[in-house]
């Protein structure tokens, strides 16, 4: 029996997608002009508490309207359920400790779109909490969590190719990432 993990913002839910409809939509109130206008980055620099105080009053709808990351397909949610019949399944999401119910909300998600196993893990450290559980293989796609992940030889892990990670995926450093383009493609390695 392995332990199978699998992050959900990037693998499972379109996370930025749906962060970007949020501050290209309803955040613009906050904004003197349209926030379309705004550059990604700058439009995540503002006030912290301003941006967390609109987040925790979105969070319901946020994740109730999440859509299914276009990299994960009907056949790979009815392959982790299959999974969990012989493996030990994680969803690990990195989330600082806000006071709204972070576990609840992202496991109602996975439920709604057919998950029904597994246990959903947030935490600000992904790589702490993988060794701590004796993860053996887990799907990630941020670059910081990417590099701190690798650094641990006993976790088979699987890097989702975003253009926000292209940068980490040309280093010769990390040649035990696992590069994939959907998340059928390790799935099939589970397998094997």
């Amino acid at each position: 029996m392995a332990n199978i993990g699998f992050d959900i913002d990037g693998i499972l839910a379109s996370y930025s997608g749906q962060v970007r409809k949020l501050i290209c939509g309803d955040i613009s109130d906050i904004y003197n002009n349209d926030a379309e206008d705004y550059d990604f980055d700058k439009l995540l620099s503002i006030e912290q508490q301003k941006l967390l105080r609109f987040y925790r009053r979105q969070t319901d709808i946020f994740w109730t309207t999440m859509p299914v990351c276009n990299r994960c397909s009907f056949g790979d949610i009815l392959k982790i359920n299959e999974l969990s019949l012989k493996h030990n399944i994680y969803f690990i999401s990195r989330a600082s400790s806000w006071d709204y119910p972070i576990v609840e909300i992202r496991t109602s998600w996975l439920r709604s779109i057919g998950i029904y196993c597994g246990s959903v893990i947030c935490t600000p450290n992904k790589s702490k909490t993988i060794d701590a559980l004796g993860v053996d293989m887990f799907v990630e796609d941020c670059p910081t969590d990417l590099v701190e992940i690798n650094r641990n030889e006993n976790v088979r892990l699987y890097g989702m190719r975003y253009t926000y990670n292209e940068k980490i995926e040309d280093y010769n450093n990390y040649p035990d990432i696992r590069w994939i383009d959907n998340l059928g493609q390790c799935l099939r390695d589970i397998d094997e």
